[in-house]
């Protein structure tokens, strides 16, 4: 957060505390609240809500002890979104491999296959001996996505 940024709401602190905002103070918020890379709209809310719940003055610890369970359970929030969507992929491959029809999935994830299968094939081609060779579903899905040539796969 810039200076000018911390300022501007160093400003309602003044207003709330009477204390006034100088260099010093401004600079001292700006690098306190850098540590834990504390927003503009973080550092507002949290003196909001001190000064709603607190007649003392406010200090950069007390903002961090106000942000910190939110961005907690913002990261756990997500980490339990990702952690749905992943499942939900695996069910729809599942579904997709089942039904041979793979439009719902390549729809919901564009290019996913596709990469799937660059990936697999680039591994093969690096590896595939006569005795061990690339297996016929990584050419089908490689020619299925334009990367072999039923010429070149033969």
């Amino acid at each position: 957060m810039s200076p000018e940024e911390v300022t501007a709401v160093l400003v309602m602190v003044s207003a709330a505390e009477g204390r006034p905002v100088d260099e010093a103070m401004i600079a001292f918020w700006t690098a306190t609240l850098a540590v834990h890379r504390i927003t503009q709209d973080e550092f507002r809310r949290a003196v909001v809500q001190h000064y709603a719940e607190s007649t003392y003055p406010i200090r950069p610890g007390h903002v961090w002890a106000i942000i910190q369970p939110g961005r907690h359970r913002e990261r756990v929030e997500r980490s339990l979104r990702a952690e749905q969507e992943r499942s939900h992929q695996f069910l729809m491959a599942e579904i997709a491999e089942r039904h041979n029809d793979w439009s719902a999935y390549d729809a919901r994830y564009p290019g996913h296959r596709k990469a799937q299968v660059e990936r697999e094939l680039e591994g093969w081609s690096e590896h595939a001996t006569p005795a061990c060779p690339m297996p016929q579903v990584v050419r089908d899905q490689a020619v299925e996505f334009g990367l072999l040539t039923r010429e070149v796969e033969q």
